[in-house]
């Protein structure tokens, strides 16, 4: 860069993303399947994490896929596609928040339907940098629409960010804090989490099982004949027995389901809450409301991205070759995925 000859641009703002499973793909060159880096000779396998597709691995290689020296090659991505979804462990807290928000049986936030509008008013107008008129909202529409006219989406104020996230964070808890569901009645059971990886749902109380299967009658009666709800109570009862015997284990892959349902039914809110904001919002599409502005896959993860080469060199010392820390993660994926896929195979070889 030439300092005496400055550039007629420069960087006004910046926003941050994750890349999408199928960003990830559209990137990648090549598959990662092998978490043996290296053959018998030294030479890295095809499928490992030191592919030829990824880049050069030492200086007098080229690559193979551009066909460049090791000098001259940018680098390219890989990935490892997982067999099953884990949770986003940058998001993890923020799941399970919002596990404890919802309800599992209609697939809604817990709040009823006009304390839930009121928050997204609020939100929306915040989205508008209306901080006033967002402490006034009294949850009628008309306000709100009046009030948008006035509002400039570019705005850039501390007060305005840090009120959306005490509304949000206001939101959150106050739905965990609800045992029943204000839009269907259902009772909620409680979670927790075991380190950064599990979450269980604990059986609900006596008390609580009998008002929800109360509950459960009670609906049923108004819409299903008297042999249908005798026949449904007794599942009821059975199922109600077996979770004596301890905390239900949900899976990412169970929790996606019930949070991408979520996110159909409360699509305005959840655009609301996990949006992009400023620049990166005019990018995606974020303030036009676009289908694909907010999606439930951003809180796991089935696809990893694998860096070039170049970025993970190896520390060759003496003719010893010294793993690079980044290689030790990915190994690490790769063997579980594979000690996955084996369990697997075998389970379907015993059916």
């Amino acid at each position: 860069m030439n300092i005496t000859h400055p550039l007629g641009n420069e960087v006004s703002k910046a926003s941050f993303s994750c890349y999408t499973s199928e960003e990830i793909k559209k990137l990648s060159v090549k598959e990662i399947v092998d978490p043996i880096i290296f053959d018998a000779v030294g030479i890295p396998n095809e499928g490992g994490l030191y592919d030829p597709a990824l880049g050069p691995f030492t200086h007098s290689a080229f690559c193979g896929t551009c066909n460049l020296d090791f000098y001259r090659c940018p680098g390219h991505f890989g990935h490892i596609e997982l067999p099953v979804p884990v949770y986003n462990p940058l998001f993890f807290v923020h799941s399970l928040a919002l596990l404890r928000s919802i309800c599992l049986e209609c697939h809604h936030f817990k709040l009823n339907l006009s304390l839930t509008f009121q928050y997204t008013a609020k939100l929306k107008l915040l989205k508008h940098g209306l901080l006033l008129e967002s402490q006034m909202v009294d949850g009628i529409d008309q306000f709100v629409k009046m009030s948008l006219k006035k509002g400039d989406e570019k705005h850039k104020l501390t007060a305005i960010i840090a009120e959306r996230k005490k509304i949000i964070l206001e939101f959150l808890h106050t739905c965990s804090k609800i045992k029943q569901c204000g839009r269907c009645g259902s009772f909620s059971a409680s979670f927790k989490k075991e380190g950064y990886s599990k979450i269980f749902r604990k059986q609900l109380s006596i008390k609580y099982q009998k008002l929800q299967g109360d509950h459960f009658i009670k609906s049923r009666k108004r819409n299903s004949p008297a042999e249908e709800i005798i026949s449904e109570n007794d599942e009821v009862d059975n199922n109600t027995t077996s979770s004596k015997f301890g905390n239900e284990f949900i899976t990412p892959g169970a929790l996606r389901d019930h949070f991408l349902k979520l996110f159909v039914n409360e699509s305005e809110l959840c655009t609301m809450l996990y949006c992009a904001q400023g620049l990166l919002s005019d990018v995606m599409g974020f303030r036009h409301k676009s289908p694909k502005a907010v999606n439930a896959n951003m809180f796991f993860i089935d696809v990893v991205a694998v860096p070039p080469t170049r970025f993970r060199p190896a520390n060759i010392v003496h003719d010893k070759t010294m793993e690079n820390p980044q290689n030790e993660h990915l190994i690490r994926i790769l063997n579980a995925r594979q000690g996955f896929l084996n369990y697997a195979a075998k389970m379907n070889e015993c059916k």
